[in-house]
């Protein structure tokens, strides 16, 4: 019984190429001509010439940046993706493809990357997936997100009513970098010494606080959240009282706990909490606020979009 011959397919062409410090490497003329002229792809030198992806790949990052290799490739696969008309390239196509229209509509509509995946409801890793395989830029919303950061006029009123209070806080408008950081510090200092006034005052008036039932949210994110209930002309009240525990939030109409879980939340207390109000007829809500992000958002805008969308998956008031 004869044995049949395989017959292994050639390159049709051979291309010469150089050697330093023992390795081997493409002439840039080459590449310049076949790479970036003529669009070939890496798969497309293995069948031609013989080359493998490792001398491929060290003789582009010899002769180019790593920007021009990417912009190229970028460019190969948007042809590839016009000429097959986009969604049967498999190259880069991810598992569960979304349309490209909404991944677009949700870039347009976001300020920051974050918020353009929270309404995918995608990884950072799914997204970039997507941005990758319809070749989408992202520049626009990086230039919403610088602006997002600059101060409202409110914000900056408030700085020069301060400068009464410190004239050192006036070298935060100036352009010099060592006096921006003194500004800054004064800043820090104003802010410690109101945190103990106001501490100091709640305690002088606490009879008064007492009377009428007053309880003030502890941080930031739960001040914004009691914010925005009252913005919604909720009837709520902040660090309701149930047994040894406080709980952030509580909506009488709603027989409803609502609690803002951060990184510092303890499990096994958590579940302490929740198992004394199910005993007492309550209902519990928990946000983890990692997972809606609200733990890296700054400007009231971004916090309040953030805050309607919790409202909205959690079903708070349903």
């Amino acid at each position: 019984m004869s044995r049949k011959r395989v017959l292994t397919k050639s390159p049709k062409h051979k291309l010469k190429l150089i050697k330093e410090d023992g390795k081997s490497y493409i002439r840039k003329k080459d590449l310049d001509h076949y790479f970036f002229e003529q669009g070939m792809t890496r798969e497309d030198f293995k069948f031609h010439f013989g080359i493998g992806h490792r001398i491929m790949t060290q003789s582009l990052y010899k002769h180019y940046t790593k920007d021009q290799i990417k912009r190229s490739q970028g460019e190969k696969i948007a042809r590839i993706q016009r000429e097959n008309n986009s969604n049967r390239v498999n190259w880069y196509k991810p598992a569960n493809l979304v349309e490209v229209d909404k991944i677009k509509e949700a870039i347009s509509t976001s300020l920051t990357h974050e918020e353009a995946m929270e309404k995918l409801g995608m990884s950072k890793y799914v997204f970039s997936h997507h941005l990758q395989y319809y070749n989408l830029a992202y520049n626009e919303t990086k230039e919403k997100s610088k602006k997002f950061l600059s101060l409202t006029t409110e914000e900056v009123e408030l700085l020069k009513s301060l400068m009464f209070y410190n004239k050192q806080i006036g070298l935060l408008f100036s352009r010099n970098s060592s006096d921006i950081i003194k500004g800054i510090d004064c800043i820090n200092d104003f802010k410690y010494t109101l945190f103990n006034l106001v501490r100091k005052l709640k305690r002088i008036n606490r009879k008064h606080i007492k009377r009428f039932n007053i309880r003030y949210s502890t941080n930031n994110i739960e001040y914004q959240f009691y914010k925005y209930f009252k913005h919604l002309k909720l009837d709520v009240e902040a660090q309701f009282p149930l047994g040894p525990y406080k709980y952030d939030f509580f909506f009488p109409k709603f027989n409803l706990l609502l609690e803002l879980d951060g990184s510092l939340h303890e499990i096994n207390r958590d579940l302490i909490k929740d198992e004394l109000a199910a005993n007492q007829g309550y209902k519990v809500i928990r946000i983890k606020l990692s997972k809606s992000l609200l733990n890296k958002a700054y400007d009231e805008q971004t916090i309040f979009k953030k805050i309607k969308s919790c409202i909205n998956q959690y079903q708070l008031f349903q």
